[in-house]
């Protein structure tokens, strides 16, 4: 735009100069050209000529006069050129002068543009400076030579100065570990013409601790960084690179932009996650094995005991041992039930997949299980109903898993429900051609469960307070073999319950389906 405006302003005033020359001398032709013609030659005889109109435009010599004859008719027809160039020039003059002033206004506004980015670009570094992420312009991919960098990178012990002005390195400040594989990342990346992607690493940062020992490959970096070379020690710190590659500059250099972020105390808490979920591992396997050791110990004493209460059965009894002998083998058959659980929670609990499964019909499926329980309810004085919807298909799915939450979940209905009606309703939903919902609604009208307490139903050897354990029996673990059941099998439990109105628990399988006439 300048150069342009440069080569306008001369032809400017170019035809400005050509303009006024032409406009002086209009006048001056036309009066000099009229006065020509009024002092022609006396001696001429002006009737004679008029007789010969070629002898008006002749000039030269006579026979009669040889002084030179010049006609006026010259400079009139000059004067006519030039007013015509002055008209011309003042056609161009007008042009060229709204191209002049729409050359300064466009001029105008590129500068105040320019001064505007340049006060945004002084915002945007301020802001870059006060930021938590330090941005970066560089270039060079394997030396990382910046051209510019954020002053929070002072919070690692840097100054942003020693990379601008090339007495360090980038580089020079990864970790040894981290450094070959992120150069080699990166050229890959390049070679890939992915434009922008991320890394993490650490760097080293200076410190006042004195070590106990360095590493040698330690001991090399702090020898080609002047920065370390100061400190006592280095310690390490984890930082995500978000790179964008811009181009390649006139010696053919990869130039990038971006960004560090800080995440140090990310990379923390996922150690101390690994660790503590390695200890959780470690006390589950504890626990695991504690409780096998307990089962064991237990079974052996217990079936001897349950083998001298039936010898004693064999013998004439008086009235009060038979009583006694009952109340043995209740409390006998209670515990065997507290060693059966806990045996199934081991096994659940030590499973990494589900078993196999196969394909059922709903009705058949589902059939056994629900008459069993409503002559159970039946015998207890409980009301049982249940319903199958869209029953017409064939589910791929584990029976025996299935068959046992529902019992589980049966069990307990009936357990905290001293009087009223267990609802049991069965609803399968296809999603898509291959794939549906099998979902199974248990509901009763049970003393139902308090909000403070749903969450923690579900864990092992947990149940809503003591006074439960005391009324009801049992170890806590019903619910948590239900849910672990569920977690393998792909499945998920909904809870919805008020105290003294009843409990309702659904359980939810994605399953694999077919129709039943579709089946042959």
């Amino acid at each position: 735009m300048d150069s342009l405006f440069l080569v306008t302003k001369p032809i400017r005033g170019l035809l400005v100069i050509v303009f006024v020359v032409m406009l002086a001398g209009v006048p001056i032709l036309m009066i000099g050209g009229g006065s020509k013609l009024e002092q022609l030659n006396p001696s001429m005889n002006i009737e004679d000529e008029s007789h010969d109109p070629s002898s008006q435009w002749r000039g030269g010599f006579t026979a009669g006069n040889r002084a030179p004859r010049y006609d006026g008719r010259y400079l009139t027809l000059l004067s006519y050129l030039f007013s015509s160039g002055c008209i011309i020039c003042l056609v161009l003059l007008i042009y060229y002068e709204k191209k002049y002033l729409k050359q300064r206004k466009t001029i105008k506004l590129c500068t105040q543009e320019r001064d505007l980015l340049a006060s945004e670009s002084g915002r945007y570094r301020q802001l870059h400076d006060t930021s938590p992420l330090i941005v970066m312009n560089w270039f060079d991919a394997e030396k990382e030579v910046f051209d510019y960098i954020s002053k929070g990178i002072s919070r690692y012990g840097y100054d942003a100065s020693d990379f601008i002005e090339r007495s360090l390195f980038y580089r020079d400040i990864i970790h040894p570990d981290d450094l070959k594989h992120i150069i080699r990342q990166r050229f890959d990346h390049l070679k890939t013409n992915i434009s922008t992607y991320s890394q993490q690493y650490r760097i080293l940062c200076p410190s006042d601790i004195t070590p106990v020992h360095i590493d040698p490959a330690m001991e090399i970096l702090m020898h080609r960084n002047r920065v370390l070379q100061k400190a006592r020690s280095v310690n390490t710190k984890w930082v995500a690179d978000r790179t964008t590659v811009t181009g390649l500059d006139k010696g053919g250099k990869h130039r990038f932009v971006g960004y560090l972020l800080d995440i140090n105390r990310l990379k923390e808490l996922e150690q101390e996650t690994a660790r503590l979920y390695a200890l959780a591992n470690s006390e589950k396997q504890t626990r695991s094995l504690f409780l096998l050791s307990i089962t064991y110990e237990t079974k052996a004493p217990l079936h001897q005991f349950a083998e001298t209460v039936e010898q004693m059965s064999l013998h004439p009894l008086r009235p009060d041992q038979e009583r006694y002998l009952i109340s043995l083998r209740a409390s006998i058959n209670r515990l065997k039930h507290c060693i059966d659980q806990i045996e199934e929670y081991i096994y659940f609990d030590s499973m990494r997949e589900s078993d196999g499964e196969d394909m059922s019909y709903l009705p058949e499926l589902l059939a056994p299980i629900l008459h069993r329980y409503k002559d159970i309810c039946a015998a207890s004085g409980l009301s049982f109903d249940y319903e199958i919807l869209n029953s017409d298909y064939i589910v791929s799915i584990n029976s025996i898993n299935l068959n046992r939450a529902m019992e589980l979940v049966l069990d307990n209905a009936m357990k905290f429900t001293p009087a009223g009606s267990v609802k049991v309703s069965v609803s399968f939903i296809p999603q898509d051609d291959q794939t549906g919902q099998l979902s199974i609604s248990v509901s009763d009208t049970g003393m139902g469960i308090p909000d403070t307490m749903k969450r923690c139903v579900f864990e092992p050897f947990n149940q809503i307070d003591n006074s439960y354990t005391r009324e009801f029996g049992g170890l806590g673990l019903g619910l948590a073999i239900l849910s672990r059941i569920m977690e393998l099998n792909g499945g998920n439990i909904l809870l919805t319950s008020e105290q003294t109105v009843g409990t309702n628990v659904t359980l939810n399988w994605k399953v694999k389906y077919t129709y039943k006439g579709d089946l042959s």
